[in-house]
């Protein structure tokens, strides 16, 4: 009988601000979207992507209807594929003792705390009455002192302005979802900017409007799908489960 070699799951970081690490934790969020880096300048606005094998992998390729062949460009999405595993990135601090410790130095026993888990009430309070005196970045948390773990269940491109009410509700958005936003113009709210839509569009201005992806110039997306993975901690090493087994309460 043939022995089954089991393949690795392929996993990569993701960084998430607090709010959206709030959704994500509350069960709000199963969508988001990334810029396409670079924009595929030369085919906007009529691109067509298509999926494919090339480059040594699973990705995309941008053409023209007029030129399907011709300055063919290929792309593969940097955060994966329908099966791989994204663990989220997040503000958090070690406590007070190790605050000058590399984070690579922290031992992955060491006491966490995450920025995500407070308030904006309680995040104006000082540092010292949170038992918190340094808060790090997202970008230099170990992949040991992550807490969320995602599986990618779907990948496609588009341009982002043709998110969805039902797309934006999956990003995390609500009708009260006011956290880095703009406040929604009432009465001149028109169909296109109302509730989770105008709240969604707010938040992407927001993020990607000083990095030259704003609304406005409607840049193209990787729209990531997914769904949460439970992670189950034995004799001190972490073990994965997918949610369709054991669902996340």
């Amino acid at each position: 009988m043939a022995k089954l070699t089991q393949v690795p799951t392929v996993e990569r970081p993701i960084l998430f601000n607090g709010a959206m690490v709030r959704a994500l934790i509350e069960g709000r969020k199963t969508q988001t979207r990334r810029v396409v880096k670079p924009q595929p300048e030369f085919f906007e606005p009529n691109a067509v992507w298509q999926s494919g094998a090339g480059h040594g992998g699973i990705g995309w390729y941008v053409h023209t209807d007029e030129y399907p062949d011709e300055g063919s460009q290929f792309y593969r999405c940097p955060y994966g594929q329908p099966g791989d595993r994204l663990w989220v990135r997040e503000t958090w601090a070690a406590e007070p003792d190790f605050d000058s410790v590399r984070p690579s130095w922290l031992d992955e026993t060491e006491p966490i705390s995450y920025a995500a888990d407070y308030t904006e009430l309680q995040l104006c309070q000082s540092y010292d009455n949170l038992g918190v005196t340094r808060w790090r970045p997202s970008i230099h948390m170990p992949r040991c002192f992550s807490r969320i773990l995602l599986e990618v269940t779907d990948v496609r491109v588009e341009q982002v302005q043709a998110v969805t009410f039902a797309d934006c509700k999956a990003e995390g958005m609500d009708e009260g979802y006011s956290e880095g936003v703009a406040p929604c113009p009432g009465e001149e709210c028109d169909g296109r900017h109302h509730g989770e839509k105008w709240h969604f569009q707010s938040l992407w201005g927001s993020i990607n409007g000083p990095r030259g992806f704003g609304w406005d110039s409607n840049p193209w997306v990787w729209v990531v799908e997914f769904k949460r993975v439970v992670v189950i901690h034995t004799a001190g090493l972490p073990m994965s489960e997918s949610i369709a087994a054991r669902p996340v309460q």
